[in-house]
């Protein structure tokens, strides 16, 4: 039958944190099996708004959230809803 079909997947954002040095891209699945949390799919540079997700499969569900990365004592920000 071969592997189900790819669906790309387009993330963009507004960057208004002034201190990320980076943009941290996490992904999880809703569609069952669901994953038990969100994990790390990639990371991107300060400034970066705009991300494809090229690993997706079809008939799944997933949701994404970015979090803005912070150089020095103030620690990353709330991930985005």
């Amino acid at each position: 039958a071969g592997p189900p079909p790819t669906t790309w997947v387009r993330l963009a954002w507004t960057d208004n944190n002034p201190t990320a040095v980076r943009h941290r891209i996490e992904r999880q699945r809703v569609t069952a099996p669901a994953d038990a949390g969100f994990s790390i799919l990639s990371t991107v540079a300060a400034g970066v708004t705009l991300f494809i997700d090229k690993t997706t499969l079809g008939n799944i569900t997933y949701e994404y959230r970015i979090v803005a990365t912070n150089a020095g004592p103030t620690g990353d920000a709330a991930p985005s809803p």
